[in-house]
């Protein structure tokens, strides 16, 4: 696909505005700054890619607001764009002019394909994909232009909005809700029960029976490998535009807010709540029952073992500490070796040993 540079600004005139060049000029699709090709358009959050991009082929390069001023641009052939945000500008534009749509194909160009197990009592919008050996168990609602992939697994009573894309070997567990424009990668389960057991005197473990479901709202992505468990009585929620990353495991009980990060690893233990827009970095792990407020920032490998609400602030470590306190706390563990050695000394020499 082709588009003049005129459709991409008309389209987004907020985030991107012309420096100088040709406006009818034709893109043909973004590229890496690494790698560009002609008519191709390049996006530089770096004023350092700036030079080589200039000397590239490339037939229109965006660059930020801060560096739209820089020399080296004063020589480019290409048609010139500047953005508050050039990393937001590519994330839009792709999605908008340039996405890819090979899996809304179907399988052999069959929107349901014949090995597909489907109840009877199911209710699947006419443009719903499915994939071979997929299972829908009974009285599930799947909404328009949705994707169920191969091999996937939706049991009964379970609710998908319109425009969500399920990736191939997902098991999404009974009476589970997930909302529009959700996509949930290969290989995470869905609403399983969490973990938690009862204990006689003899140590025999009797299993908690879950009531609760999972309610995941809009516009939630869950990566590959995810598990995140439904409630015991109440629902586990995950908020509107939260995005999980792969390999993360939420327990029961869990309540996310809207609009978190949650990176690779990330785990949180039974009961927590979470509020909105929260950055966790990776490996990082809450304590059960614990409460975490509203805009903050965790660091990769932190342990999280009491409530915190300091919106605005960032942390980090174990025990958690204002991140400026943990990065100084973290560069002087090299050096601990050395300063035992030498409070000895001075030990010594007091005759304190």
């Amino acid at each position: 696909m082709t588009l003049r540079v005129s459709d991409i600004i008309e389209n987004f005139p907020k985030l991107l505005q012309l420096i100088r060049g040709d406006v009818q000029a034709e893109v043909s699709r973004p590229r890496p700054p690494s790698a560009p090709e002609a008519a191709c358009i390049l996006f530089l959050n770096d004023r350092r890619l700036i030079e080589d991009a200039v000397d590239s082929a490339a037939s229109v390069l965006v660059v930020s607001d801060a560096d739209a001023d820089d020399a080296a641009l004063e020589g480019a052939s290409q048609t010139l764009l500047r953005s508050p945000s050039p990393e937001l500008a590519l994330a839009l534009v792709a999605r908008a002019f340039f996405p890819v749509t090979v899996y809304r194909q179907g399988f052999d160009g069959s929107r349901i394909h014949p090995s597909a197990v489907i109840s009877e009592s199911a209710e699947i919008s006419e443009d719903t994909i499915i994939g071979p050996n997929a299972v829908i168990g009974s009285k599930v609602r799947i909404g328009g232009a949705c994707i169920i992939g191969a091999n996937s697994t939706v049991e009964a009573d379970v609710i998908i909005g319109e425009g969500s894309h399920i990736h191939a070997n997902v098991f999404i567990a009974h009476g589970t809700v997930i909302g529009k424009n959700c996509e949930i990668h290969p290989m995470t389960s869905l609403g399983t029960e969490g973990f938690g057991y009862a204990h006689d005197e003899q140590f025999n473990h009797y299993r908690h029976v879950h009531y609760g479901r999972l309610v995941i709202e809009d516009d939630v992505h869950v990566g590959a490998g995810v598990k995140i468990d439904r409630g015991h009585f109440t629902d586990s929620v995950i908020g509107r535009g939260t995005k999980i990353d792969n390999h993360c495991h939420l327990a029961h009980n869990i309540q996310v807010g809207k609009n978190c990060l949650m990176v690779a690893d990330f785990i949180a233990a039974g009961t927590v709540v979470i509020g909105d827009n929260n950055v966790f970095g990776g490996r990082t792990g809450i304590s059960d029952h614990i409460t975490v407020g509203d805009n903050m920032q965790f660091a990769a490998l932190t342990s999280i073992f009491k409530d915190i609400d300091e919106p605005g602030r960032a942390f980090g470590g174990h025990p958690i500490q204002p991140v400026s306190d943990y990065l100084k706390s973290y560069a002087s563990i090299p050096h601990l070796p050395g300063i035992r050695r030498n409070v000895a000394r001075i030990m010594r020499k007091l005759g304190m040993t």
